[in-house]
C-alpha cells in the first residue's frame, strides 16, 4: 500500500526516524542537522534531541530560519535529512568540501512502507 494510501501515515515514522538520526550523530561526532524541508526538521528536532543545532536551507520561512546560527557551524560536518529518495541539492553540496549518501532510510509498519528519507554526510561546510 503506497504512502498515500494509508491514512495515518503523516503521523507515523517520525520516532524511528529520530532514532535513526540520534544514531547516526552518535558515529559521526555530532554533526548540526540540516533539511530542506521544515516540517522533517521540526520532528527530526524533537524525536532526535537534536536542538538546537538544526537549521533549514531554502524552502518557506520557519522558526529554523529565523534563529539562525548556521554561521556558527561553518568548518563543522551536517548530517542532511531529506524526503523519499531526493537527490542531494548542488547547491548545498557545493558548499561542503565532500558529501556523502549514507543511506534511505525507511519507515516501515505491518509490512508497508510508510515513508522513507535520504540521508547525507557531509563535511566541512564552506558556507550557506
Amino acid at each position: 500500500m503506497p504512502q498515500e494510501d494509508f491514512p495515518t501515515s503523516r503521523l507515523l515514522g517520525w520516532k524511528e526516524l529520530g532514532e535513526e538520526v540520534k544514531a547516526l550523530r552518535e558515529v559521526l561526532g555530532e554533526p548540526f542537522i540540516l533539511a530542506t524541508n521544515r516540517n522533517i526538521l521540526s520532528e527530526v528536532a524533537f524525536y532526535g534531541k537534536a536542538f538546537p543545532r538544526v537549521y533549514q536551507y531554502g524552502g518557506k520561512n520557519s522558526q529554523f530560519k529565523l534563529w539562525g546560527g548556521l554561521k556558527e557551524e561553518k568548518g563543522k560536518d551536517a548530517l542532511i535529512v531529506l524526503g523519499s529518495n531526493k537527490k542531494l541539492p548542488s547547491e548545498i553540496e557545493r558548499n561542503f568540501s565532500k558529501c556523502t549518501f549514507l543511506k534511505e532510510f525507511q519507515v516501515v509498519k505491518k509490512d508497508l512502507r510508510i515513508k522513507s528519507f535520504s540521508l547525507y554526510f557531509c563535511e566541512d561546510l564552506k558556507g550557506l
